[in-house]
């Protein structure tokens, strides 16, 4: 592989990790601001009933699957990612370890958030690299259903053996993008009808994630589906920081 592709490989690992931490996590969680009644629950009740919750940690896989239309930057390079990550509310920590592939090479990459800060491990890096965010992060973006509007019941739906209710909604932006972007987003989620925990989120999104600041500069653009499934609730898992002589400040 030609060291000028690597780089740039690299660098698109970066950024899509910046924008899966961006679309994944999200502080706060509220009430709907506006919300429509179907059937016996209205979606505000849903919510409410979710948001109340006693959600302790959680695990969950997720995707990305861009459309073949989809390109990065002047390349074209196709890319598509999955992977599989832990959450726990207190304290508030997420670790996603995922793999994108970029034009048919798979890249590995692992990043741990802890409140103001994040940890990224990449390929051909012997340390974590550190950065500090604008906001305090860490519960999954599921959570934050204030970010919700004009939210819809589509009904009850029994998902991976699970009874839940399906919820459709437009998402509004919050916080200051990681990385430039402009994009619409819109929100089918399913609540688990027993403990109210989330069973699966899809978040549609159309527009554009760039930056201007790597040294291999590139845009994603188009239209794909942010999906995650969760796996397992309360299980008591944890969350541990890497040792401090295993990492590298970024200077962000």
């Amino acid at each position: 592989m030609p060291h000028s592709f690597s780089r740039r490989t690299l660098s698109i690992a970066l950024v899509v990790a910046c924008a899966t931490l961006a679309l994944v996590d999200c502080s706060g969680v509220g009430p709907s601001a506006r919300t429509q009644s179907s059937g016996s629950l209205s979606a505000s009740e849903i919510l409410s009933m979710a948001q109340s919750a006693q959600l302790k940690d959680a695990t969950f896989t997720l995707s990305i699957v861009p459309p073949s239309g989809t390109s990065t930057g002047s390349s074209g390079l196709p890319l598509s990612l999955s992977g599989a990550g832990t959450l726990t509310t207190t304290p508030a920590r997420d670790d996603i370890t995922f793999v994108i592939t970029v034009s048919g090479t798979e890249v590995n990459v692992e990043e741990i958030i802890d409140g103001t800060t994040i940890y990224l491990k990449l390929p051909a890096q012997a340390k974590w690299l550190k950065g500090g965010l604008s906001s305090a992060i860490g519960s999954p973006r599921v959570l934050d259903y204030a970010r919700l509007n004009d939210v819809k019941v589509i009904g009850p739906q029994t998902l991976n053996g699970a009874a839940t209710y399906h919820l459709s909604a437009n998402v509004a932006s919050t916080g200051t993008p990681v990385v430039g972007s402009s994009s619409a987003e819109t929100e089918d989620l399913w609540i688990r009808a027993d403990d109210h925990f989330p069973q699966r989120i899809i978040e549609h999104v159309a527009g554009s994630i760039s930056t201007s600041n790597s040294s291999v500069p590139f845009t994603l653009s188009g239209s794909y589906d942010f999906k995650v499934d969760f796996t397992a609730w309360n299980t008591g898992a944890t969350i541990a920081l890497p040792d401090p002589a295993d990492v590298t400040a970024t200077g962000t």
